[in-house]
C-alpha cells in the first residue's frame, strides 16, 4: 500500500521521531472535489500538500483522480468565514500553526482537481 511517510501508522511499526520535534499529531480530512475523504493522523510540521495529494490518490486508488491535470488547495479556519488558498507548503504550516495557536488538533482541505470524482 502506498502512503506519504508521515500518515499514523499502527504503533507495531517503528517511527523514529527526534527529539527536537514537536510530535503533535493533527486529524487530517479532505474534501476532494465535494466528497470527504478521512486521510488520518499527520505529524504537521512533516506534512506537505506533494504528501497529502499523495494520500489522496492512495486513498482514491479506485477513481481516475490520479490523471487530474490541475490541483487547488484551500483551508477554511473555524474561526474563519472564508477560504485560505494554499499555493505551497508554507501556507499548509502557516494553516497549521494557526490552528495549534488556538489548540485546534483538526483539519480540513478543500481539492479542487481537473477531474471530479462524480
Amino acid at each position: 500500500m502506498y502512503r506519504s511517510e508521515f500518515r499514523w501508522r499502527p504503533t507495531s511499526t517503528n517511527i523514529y521521531v527526534e527529539a527536537n520535534q514537536s510530535c503533535v499529531f493533527f486529524d487530517v480530512e479532505a474534501v476532494l472535489d465535494g466528497s470527504v475523504i478521512e486521510i488520518g493522523s499527520v505529524l504537521h510540521d512533516k506534512y506537505t500538500l506533494t504528501k497529502l495529494w499523495a494520500d489522496i490518490i492512495d486513498i482514491c486508488w479506485d477513481t481516475p483522480i490520479r490523471y487530474a491535470s490541475t490541483r487547488e488547495y484551500k483551508v477554511m479556519l473555524p474561526w474563519s468565514s472564508e477560504y485560505q488558498n494554499l499555493f505551497n507548503d508554507n501556507d499548509m504550516q502557516d494553516a497549521f500553526q494557526k490552528l495549534r495557536e488556538k489548540e485546534y488538533r483538526w483539519a480540513r482541505f478543500i481539492v479542487n482537481t481537473s477531474i471530479g470524482l462524480k
